[in-house]
């Protein structure tokens, strides 16, 4: 019989020496990073984006309300990963719905995560490497400005610098109870950012060989799908769908691989821009296509096939594309997704000053990935995590926040960089000093390529939308008109300065400004504004036109809502209830669409129909004041008849 033979001791790797307690220093260190996030914090509070008015902050911050609602488990298969609404709704409902609250969980978080970069960096180049690295993470101005935002990056930042930590230790000497660890914050890590997942294969293979076995790698692949097994089942149980994690998997490759992609997010003609309209509209474009209603791994599916069909028909254009998205991804501009971190310096003095963002950490961060690949296995735990998670992402498209789980380990792998650059400098070890400064060089081009404009058009009418929820409408305007003076061919700022004259009551000046968005290109919302403008002044046949017109360039809730409008005040009462059912089924949470639905129910006789859609709309909004007029106009009739 044949038994196995250990591993060689010589292919592991000791560690640095490194004390237990931590320096004087990193308590230094830490105290300054919560004193600039503290300042910072206060600054924010006037900017625009301080409260989660828009996109996906908004998203998360109504979800956790949801669940501080009572609502759990949802209506299905999550959409979006669901850890970071569930951390949210704790916060928020031991606080009061305290956003101050949150955001000083989130700065407390983030400043634990330095710890964790201090300890990686300690254990793979000693302590100067991990106060370096620390130091730098204290003074990151892009880390500070997305601990104040409501996304998942928030939560997971202590995720994944924890779990970096984890990966070094693992490297030196994978034990089942190394995997373990590593498995469990991988996991929860994953919970905030799928693309983590792709590190978990790629080291259980490593595992396989460096311990010739099958135990440590299994028990990491086992300890990782334990922290998402409870999405899975929800998924299957409330959902009645096999998704692993969230339904915009598809959606999201997709976007990041068609013939119109360049690397970053922008929706497919007809989805809208927010997260709930973009799950609306893909599923209702794969449903047409499809023609049968689709479960969500089907819509997924839909989205992965038209991706995956265009990667194999055009494989040049596609490896070119990755190219590009591995470019953004090493990019020093914070590519902007839900807030511009460059735009909201006019808000924020504070980021004004010096920072360091990325392009300071790139140049040590190639020249670091050299050093610790030839290191042994702790350095080259750090870089493979690195690049599976890269590789993820490119294969989708880049943001800022996409990036943020990588910090860590550029952190650490730039420190160490500089540090053994350093040594070799002192001991003039001229090949690895050249050899430095080539990769260094590389990567100080790389990330200096800019490849993103900064027009800052999208992020002025964010900024002006953000207002218009606060009613705050001097600065909305102020905001949409500074997006038409750098782009006066803007659609989206003429569209919004319709809005914000609806919402003054001044209807003849947003008709014109909608107007003047439809001149440079078709807009469904300002289709239906126009329409409405015209159903008020009574000409029901011209709105009917701007609202066909709206259904033609997207089908939507609102265009179908005003539809049925139109042929209620005609008296076509059969055909007004077609379009209100329709615009409910495209948005089940339309108080007004239900309101309308149970007018035209209770002219067609259905009584107790009318009455159970009134209910639903109240349901919604309590102070929706059509259905309760209704209500209560029934409830007189009902006592009169009794």
């Amino acid at each position: 019989m044949s038994r196995r033979v250990p591993a060689s001791p010589k292919k592991m790797t000791a560690p640095p020496k490194t004390s237990s307690a931590p320096p004087i220093a990193l308590w230094v260190v830490l105290a300054v990073a919560l004193a600039a996030r503290v300042v910072y914090h206060h600054l924010s509070r006037t900017s625009p984006s301080y409260e989660p008015l828009l996109l996906d902050p908004a998203y998360y911050h109504r979800w956790a309300l949801r669940i501080i609602g009572g609502d759990w488990v949802g209506e299905g298969v999550f959409y979006g990963l669901p850890l970071y609404p569930f951390f949210l709704a704790a916060v928020l409902g031991a606080t009061g719905l305290s956003l101050t609250a949150v955001k000083a969980v989130q700065i407390l978080l983030g400043v634990a995560s330095l710890f964790f970069v201090y300890r990686t960096g300690e254990r793979l180049g000693g302590r100067s490497a991990g106060l370096l690295a620390a130091a730098a993470g204290a003074l990151y101005g892009p880390l500070m400005f997305y601990e104040g935002l409501l996304i998942p990056e928030a939560l997971g930042a202590v995720l994944y610098a924890a779990g970096l930590y984890l990966v070094v230790r693992h490297a030196e000497a994978p034990t089942v109870r190394t995997a373990v660890k590593l498995g469990v914050v991988t996991g929860l890590a994953a919970l905030t950012k799928a693309g983590l997942l792709l590190f978990v294969p790629a080291c259980a293979l490593w595992d396989r060989k460096r311990t010739r076995g099958w135990k440590v790698p299994l028990t990491l692949v086992a300890a990782t799908a334990a922290m998402i097994l409870p999405v899975t089942a929800h998924n299957a149980w409330h959902g009645k769908d096999r998704v692993l994690l969230s339904s915009h998997s598809g959606f999201n490759l997709y976007v990041g691989n068609n013939p119109a992609a360049e690397g970053t997010f922008a929706t497919p003609p007809g989805v809208g821009t927010n997260v709930e309209s973009q799950e609306r509209d893909a599923r209702r474009i794969a449903e047409q296509a499809r023609g049968r209603r689709l479960k969500p791994s089907e819509v997924s599916a839909f989205w992965s096939d038209k991706a995956w069909d265009y990667i194999r028909s055009h494989p040049l254009e596609t490896g070119l594309l990755w190219l590009r998205k591995l470019a953004l991804f090493l990019d020093a501009r914070e590519i902007s997704d839900v807030q511009d971190y460059d735009f909201e310096k006019q808000f924020n003095p504070m980021l004004r000053l010096p920072w360091v963002d990325f392009g300071w950490i790139a140049p040590f961060l190639f020249a670091g990935a050299v050093y610790a690949w030839r290191a042994g296995s702790a350095g080259r735990g750090v870089v493979v995590w690195l690049v599976t998670y890269a590789a993820a992402v490119c294969l989708y498209f880049v943001n800022a926040r996409y990036r943020l789980p990588v910090l860590p380990a550029a952190l650490v792998l730039a420190a160490y960089g500089a540090t053994r650059l350093a040594q070799d400098l002192r001991s003039r070890r001229w090949p690895a000093i050249v050899l430095a400064l080539v990769v260094g060089a590389s990567g100080a081009w790389v990330s200096q390529l800019r490849l993103v404009g900064t027009a800052w058009t999208h992020q002025w009418v964010n900024a002006g939308d953000a207002y218009l929820n606060q009613q705050r409408f001097a600065e909305s305007e102020r905001c949409y008109r500074n997006a038409i003076e750098i782009d006066p061919r803007f659609a989206k700022a003429h569209l919004a300065l319709g809005i914000l004259m609806n919402k003054q009551g001044a209807y003849d000046r947003a008709k014109d400004h909608f107007m003047d968005c439809l001149a440079i290109e078709p807009h469904e919302d300002a289709l239906n504004n126009v329409g409405l403008w015209y159903d008020s002044e009574g000409d029901d046949v011209t709105a009917e036109r701007y609202f066909r017109q709206a259904l033609e360039l997207r089908e939507t809730p609102q265009a179908h809502n005003n539809l049925g409008m139109v042929y209620g005040k005609r008296g076509q009462n059969a055909e007004a209830l077609k379009h209100f059912e329709r615009s409910l089924e495209l948005n089940p949470d339309s108080a007004r669409a239900w309101t309308n639905r149970g007018l035209v129910l209770y002219r067609l006789g259905r009584r107790p129909e009318a009455v159970e859609s009134w209910r639903r709309a109240l349901a919604i909004d309590p102070a929706f004041g059509e259905a309760r007029k209704a209500m209560d106009y029934i409830e007189a009739t009902q006592g009169r008849t009794a």
